[in-house]
């Protein structure tokens, strides 16, 4: 407190500087600044502690009228004590209007009033000037301001106590609060509740000028048409609709000001021509001089966009299925395989006179093979050859079948380019990032950055008018965008995403920059406390996550319109369409094989020129040769220095590095953090690696500073220890301690240890001195229990073998920052339920309970909440549906109506086919075909096999069979593609998305043991579907065991987002990286959350401040992401074990790393179908044994028929020139009415042969067909008169010719 010799100056002549107070003030301190010292001194001295007093004399004024600085100083110094003070009340007194105008013009100038600053002015003036002087200013109408006016009157002194209402039912007005007379034998008649009245608590329908530029999804404009034909603005945003709760609960009507950049918005609220600008801003330094923010409302970040890189030109697809040292075994073994096949023969053809194949056709049946092409020519018979060419067919159909199922895959998931998803990846790629109009603070920000990354990106960054534009020039050329990621997500979504639903430009995954936003208000606006207040109301009621969740499904629905639109008319400027089965391959599709038909066309053509010209040497070499590149040396290599960070506890990096610059150039940077709360025997093994590492860097570097961080003696001791015992420290290693001990202590490290006091070393110790914010040591009740990742508990074993709980959790992160800055000890009380907890609080026996709690009504009753730190959404749990059977694989495929129309053309075209035969076979005697070879002939074709037999020779028999085949391809292509499109991207049955579809899908639905006053809510909701979900919920003991009901697919769960995921993470991850439970897109609530405190606790403050101190400096975020990098790290690192066991039990047969073994799951259909077929045989089997239907009735049949007895066997002899099937003779009618195929001999002459060497073949076949001792006769039959068969022998032969 300051003394009245310190504090008051009298007069302009004496100015002692203003010393810092040592304390705040206990009573209301007053500040008085008058033209004349005696006028008040005596009045309002016991109004409060006057602090201040300045007189301002009348000099002299300049020639516009205002005051010398004098009066500018006695408002800075008036401002220097406001700002020490928790209220002030300054009085001026003056007579003079211009003095009191010019008062009023400084103070606004100097920022000398806030609301909670009372100004009195003491005043004689006429009643005009009073209205005047109220009416003109900012300072007298709009603050907290009253005008004590003293008029002479014939009975006496009459005060009055005026103010000016800027807002009220009559408008802006100066009304009368209290008045009184000298002497005071009257009453004292006073207006208002308090002599200073609320302002800004209703502004009667007042207009409330804003400026604000379009910006989504926080603000937008759209142009809709009146009544009257006139142009009307309607707004929308969530930003607006903040704004609009703000003017309903305030009673004002908004007017937007026109603007046309975000300086002139900055510049309106500055000049006060604004009230707000309802838009979130960063409030950077620069910023901060020109006008004041609101509350802090939103965390965001700065992103990064830029062009989502092409695909790979559709050529490549061919050469990308495999990759390059495939491609180059399987040349090699196409170079290798012809020469030994062309060896192989030749040799057999030496020893067993085989027919010789040349090297040409050794190739071309290598390569024809390989394209999946049937063998040219018959082969040799000798073993080696079959054995050679069966090797190669093996190895050809494995890699023409990895070759097609790769390329398959290639096409259904198309593999991207590598694109920038880091802010060290834009700054290498792009040479051009561009930033919004209002972004030149931040490129200032940026090139003075400490951070060399954030330099670089400052020196590359350019300002443009327009996002849009900005994301035109990144599509179209090498440039990048940074702006604000909710903005750009917006702009992406209307206008760069395609018809097939992919983005032209992405978003990177890395944040430039993350802060907290808030509304820009002129300096000191006094209804700064009123919008503060709705803004955290609606944040607290979850509305704000609301509207923008509303705002963004409102954008998506209005892309997959556009996308729906054109994909509309896509279809229908194609005149071609496939049932929405498959997409036609156009020409983008098949230009790889166009480009190898071209390139073997030109190749065809350039081996043709050169043959043509019949050129001298069959071998051309390259001249081109590379030239070798010369390095440029001789540099002189700089000086560099590095930097070791050794930090023990929870200590900034950048920070270090900040403040040991001096000590060195951190060039080189090598951080080890090791964690506060471990036990003293790992500290060998961290410290012993850590400085062996340290040693390294340190012999590789021209100097060295070490930095050890740590707050812990004992670490201290081992650190020395290790240092000198792997001899991290030279004398030209600089040593740098920076740590927090008592002077005891300081002087015990550095006196006690080689290291500290022989070394060049030296100590930076920070001391806290007492203040009253201060614990000073004491211990502190708590009460938590285990709720990751916010507050985790795990038990270790001590030196003394206790067991010691270790604490750990983004909520014990902020629970220790406020240990260290209040100074207490923590104590978790031990409880078993969360009712308990905050039973505990509500009792005061805790002092709070350091996890996140909601602040419902019910909660509020019993215990207050600290601010509000994290937005957060209840989520409900389900267990992730089953694939369907495998066996279902062979069906999915083909839609119900494909398979029944299948199954329709299987009877059509069989039945067909024999009704088409059977005429040709009565008007021209043609070959007849039971229905049994038809139906044989169909199934075979569409199981892509050969026609078993050979069909008539009627055109229209072959029109039918070639329409069938074309059928027969098509339906095989689609079901080949289809299935293996099936099999590598499995669908999964649709699953429970929203609140709705919870609802209906599951009758139970559990919550955790703490959530009774949130079902409540939910039923007594006013919205049906959360009625009856609350209907259905029950509280369960346990959250796992709730999952893992869960997880059975008995129910439902319910529980809060972020601790669901690290469970579901933890326990229900398979080893293929699959989750067993997956959480709903759709939030059951949003909501903002806190630490329950004990009612009105007076340590409310000191939390708060250290809260908000943490969540702006981004320490939160970042607690939380380094916990949850850890969970995926584990939860990978299990996996990979997992998969490892399982690698290690499996059998020895490895694919590769290219497939994986098919195993019976996946052949379940084919085995299935297996069965069903055996199983179908068997039934037919015994249908034919109990109906007495052997194999020997169709010859007993045919026996009849014909008449032969019993014994007479007939031989058939087949002499076949073409590809004709034997079996296909054997049995169908055309050679059964010929006779009894009982012996059969065959010959094939090949119908490729020359004509020169069909007579040796056929003298060999005849020679061995005159062994047969009968044949068959076809003859007419003198008795029935129709055509018969016989069987002759020799001598009837003989007879017969």
């Amino acid at each position: 407190m300051f003394s009245e010799a310190e504090s008051v100056p009298l007069g302009i002549d004496s100015d002692p500087p203003i010393t810092a107070p040592t304390a705040r003030y206990k009573r209301n301190p007053t500040i008085a600044v008058s033209q004349q010292r005696a006028d008040f001194a005596p009045i309002f001295i016991h109004y409060g502690t006057l602090v201040g007093m300045f007189e301002v004399r009348a000099v002299g004024r300049e020639g516009g009228g205002a005051w010398f600085t004098p009066l500018s100083e006695v408002v800075v110094r008036a401002r220097q004590i406001r700002r020490w003070s928790w209220c002030v009340t300054v009085v001026v007194v003056s007579e003079d209007p211009e003095f009191l105008s010019a008062f009023a013009k400084s103070s606004l100038q100097h920022r000398l009033l806030v609301w909670t600053t009372r100004l009195l002015v003491v005043t004689r003036l006429t009643l005009q000037q009073v209205h005047r002087l109220l009416s003109s200013h900012w300072t007298f109408s709009m603050m907290n301001a009253m005008v004590l006016n003293q008029q002479q009157e014939s009975s006496g002194n009459r005060f009055s106590l005026y103010s000016h209402l800027p807002y009220s039912p009559q408008g802006g007005q100066v009304v009368q609060a209290a008045s009184w007379r000298q002497p005071a034998h009257r009453s004292l008649h006073i207006k208002f509740s308090s002599l200073f009245p609320e302002k800004f608590s209703n502004f009667y329908g007042a207009i409330v000028n804003v400026s604000v530029l379009p910006y989504a999804p926080y603000w937008e404009e759209t142009a809709r048409e009146a009544e009257d034909g006139t142009l009307v603005k309607a707004y929308s945003g969530t930003d607006y609709e903040l704004l609009h709760t703000m003017s309903t609960t305030l009673n004002f009507t908004i007017h937007v000001l026109p603007s046309s950049t975000w300086e002139e918005v900055g510049q309106l609220v500055a000049d006060r021509v604004s009230f707000m600008s309802p838009m979130h801003h960063v409030p950077v330094a620069q910023r901060l001089k020109i006008y004041d923010f609101s509350y802090g409302y939103e965390y965001g970040s700065f992103a990064f966009s830029a062009a989502t890189p092409s695909l790979r030109p559709r050529w490549q697809s061919l050469y990308y299925p495999l990759s390059d040292f495939v491609w180059l075994a399987v040349l090699a073994v196409l170079c290798f395989v012809p020469v030994s096949l062309y060896v192989v023969n030749l040799l057999a053809s030496r020893l067993e006179f085989e027919n010789k194949i040349s090297f040409s056709v050794a190739i071309q049946m290598v390569t024809a093979t390989l394209l999946s092409q049937n063998l040219s020519i018959q082969l040799p018979k000798s073993h080696a050859n079959r054995a050679l060419v069966m090797a190669w067919l093996l190895f050809a159909f494995i890699v023409g079948t990895v070759y097609r199922g790769n390329l398959t895959a290639a096409l259904t998931l198309p593999k991207y380019p590598p694109r920038p998803e880091t802010v060290e990846d834009m700054v290498e790629t792009f040479d051009r990032i561009s930033m919004p109009s209002y972004g030149g603070v931040f490129i200032e920000n940026f090139k003075n950055s400490s951070y060399s990354v954030f330099r670089e990106m400052g020196e590359k960054m350019f300002i443009i008018k327009s996002a849009l534009e900005a994301m035109q020039r990144s599509r179209d050329l090498r440039e990048s965008h940074v702006g604000w990621e909710s903005y750009m997500a917006t702009i992406i979504a209307r206008h760069f995403i395609m018809a097939d639903g992919s983005a032209q430009i992405y978003l990177g995954r890395e944040s430039v920059s993350r802060t907290l936003t808030a509304w820009p208000l002129p300096h000191d606006a006094p209804f700064k406390r009123q919008v503060d207040a709705i803004m955290v109301t609606v944040l607290e009621a979850g509305l704000y996550e609301k509207w923008r969740s509303d705002f963004l499904d409102a954008v998506k629905k209005e892309t997959r319109e556009k996308q729906k639109k054109a994909l509309e008319g896509e279809a229908e400027g194609s005149p071609e369409d496939t049932g929405g089965l498959v997409n036609a391959l156009n020409l983008v599709h098949m230009q790889g094989p166009l480009l190898l038909l071209l390139l073997g066309l030109g190749g065809a053509g350039f081996v043709f020129a050169v043959e043509v010209l019949a050129f001298s040497s069959p071998f051309f070499t390259c001249g081109a040769r590379w030239e070798a590149v010369r390095a440029i040396l001789g540099q002189p290599e700089s000086v560099k220095c590095s930097l070791v960070q050794l930090m023990h506890g929870l200590v900034s990096a950048q920070s270090v590095r900040e403040m040991v610059g001096q000590f060195g150039i951190p060039v080189g940077v090598f951080e080890a953090q090791m964690a506060n709360d471990v036990a003293n025997d790992t500290w060998t093994t961290q410290l012993s690696q850590t400085v062996r590492q340290a040693r390294k860097i340190r012999r590789g570097s021209w100097c060295m500073t070490v930095v050890v961080v740590s707050d812990d003696s004992d670490f201290l001791d081992a650190f020395a220890k290790s240092s000198l015992q792997h001899r991290l420290l030279v004398w030209t290693t600089r040593l740098l301690v920076l740590t927090r001990l008592t002077l005891q202590q300081v002087h015990r490290l550095l006196s006690s240890h080689w290291t500290f006091s022989m070394m060049n070393a030296m100590v930076l110790n920070q001391q806290q001195e007492s203040s009253g914010s201060s614990f000073h040591g004491a211990t502190i009740n708590v009460a938590a229990l285990p709720y990751a990742p916010y507050w985790d508990e795990t038990v270790q074993e001590a030196e003394d073998g206790r067991s010691v709980k270790i604490y750990s959790g983004t909520d014990y992160q902020l629970l220790s920052v406020m240990c260290h800055y209040l100074n207490f000890k923590i104590y978790n009380i031990p409880t078993s339920t969360w009712k308990e907890i905050g039973q505990l609080v509500a009792e005061r026996k805790a002092f709070m309970s350091p996890v996140h709690h909601v602040p419902v009504a019910q909660r509020r009753a019993l215990y207050d909440f600290s601010y509000g730190y994290e937005f957060g959404s209840t989520d409900f749990c389900a267990a992730v549906p089953s694939l369907s059977p495998k066996w279902h694989s062979l069906y999915y495929p083909l839609s119900d109506y494909v398979w029944l129309a299948v199954l329709a053309m299987l009877i059509i075209v069989p039945a067909s086919l024999y009704a088409v035969n059977l005429l040709a076979n009565w008007l021209i005697s043609e070959n007849r075909m039971s229905l049994g070879v038809s139906s044989q002939t169909v199934i075979a074709t569409l199981l892509a096999q050969d026609l078993p037999v050979k069909p008539p020779k009627t055109q229209a028999i072959r029109a039918l069979v070639a329409a069938w085949l074309l059928f027969a391809f098509i339906v095989g292509a689609v079901y080949r593609s289809n299935l293996t499109a099936a099999l590598t991207l499995p669908k999964y049955p649709p699953r429970p998305e929203t609140i709705a579809d919870l609802v209906k899908a599951f009758d139970r639905i559990s919550m955790p043991p703490f959530s009774k006053v949130m079902i409540d809510d939910f039923r007594s909701s006013s919205t049906p579907v959360v009625k009856e979900m609350g209907e259905k919920m029950f509280l369960t003991s346990s959250v796992m065991e709730a999952l893992q009901r869960t997880r059975d697919g008995r129910q439902a769960h319910v529980g809060w987002r972020t601790y669901l995921s690290v469970l579901i993470a933890n326990n229900f991850i398979l080893a293929d990286g699959s989750a067993e439970i997956y959480l709903g897109r759709e939030s059951v609530r949003q909501t903002l959350t806190a630490w329950p405190l004990p009612h009105d606790a007076p340590f409310k403050r000191q939390v708060d401040v250290i809260m908000v101190a943490v969540l702006e400096a981004g320490l939160y975020e970042k607690w939380r992401e380094d916990i949850l990098d850890a969970i995926k790290k584990e939860t990978r690192r299990k996996q990979r074990q997992t998969r490892q066991e399982e690698e290690e039990s499996k059998s020895s047969g490895d694919a590769g790393g290219l497939v994986s073994a098919l195993s019976l799951v996946h052949m379940q259909g084919p085995l299935l179908l297996v069965l069903l077929g055996l199983v179908s045989a068997v039934l037919v089997f015994a249908a034919e044994k109990i109906n007495g239907s052997e194999c020997g009735a169709r010859w007993e049949a045919v026996r009849a028929v014909l008449g032969q007895p019993e014994t007479v066997q007939c031989s058939l002899l087949q002499l076949m020139h073409g590809f004709i099937s034997a079996q296909s003779i054997h049995e169908v009618p055309m050679v059964g009415q010929f006779g009894i195929p009982v012996g059969v001999f065959e010959a094939q002459v090949a119908s490729e042969a020359a004509n020169d060497t069909w007579t040796t073949q056929l003298s060999q076949a005849v020679r061995q067909a005159r062994k047969v001792s009968k044949a068959v006769v076809h003859r007419l039959s003198p008795n029935s008169g129709l055509y018969e068969s016989v069987c002759l022998d020799a001598g009837e032969l003989k007879a017969l010719s």
